[in-house]
């Protein structure tokens, strides 16, 4: 009997993430082809994010942002990459019998200044490899998580992920 319970997941942020609260969509058959792999398919979970305010005026104050119940900018941004996690677990999860050789959780979030952070992480079954990235505007370069602090916000690992 399958229970239509969210499953809350626990890794730097405080209260956890919850996937099933979000706009995810999930789609396991994004066909892909590459020269050197060939055809195949990549299991991709999106979150479109577009917060009414421009990226200033949230670090001011915070209130409005998309991520609910934070007292900063800095708590969201933490926040967001713990759902991308959480949301990899979900797609992962989810696959049926066969497996895509790709999986892609990715989170576009956008500032109504045109100020935007894309949150993405990889995970490719065959060799166990998990790689998290964000890629932001210029100007803000400097408030995002730095590629050693997001590696260090990385709680997910191939073990964890496939049974």
């Amino acid at each position: 009997m399958k229970t239509n319970e969210k499953k809350t997941y626990y890794y730097n942020v405080k209260g956890g993430v919850t996937p099933a609260d979000h706009d995810i969509k999930y789609d396991m058959f994004v066909p892909v082809s590459d020269a050197d792999l060939g055809d195949y398919y990549r299991g991709v979970a999106r979150l479109e994010i577009e917060n009414a305010k421009s990226f200033d005026e949230y670090l001011e104050d915070i209130s409005g942002h998309y991520v609910e119940g934070v007292g900063s900018w800095q708590e969201a941004h933490d926040y967001l990459v713990d759902l991308l996690q959480a949301m990899m677990v979900e797609l992962v999860g989810m696959t049926p019998v066969e497996r895509p050789k790709e999986y892609s959780a990715i989170i576009n979030e956008s500032y109504a200044d045109g100020t935007f952070i894309d949150y993405s992480i990889d995970f490719y079954p065959e060799d166990g490899t998990v790689a998290i990235f964000i890629d932001s505007s210029k100007k803000i370069e400097d408030k995002v998580l730095s590629r050693e602090a997001l590696y260090q916000m990385l709680s997910i690992r191939a073990e964890d992920l496939i049974d």
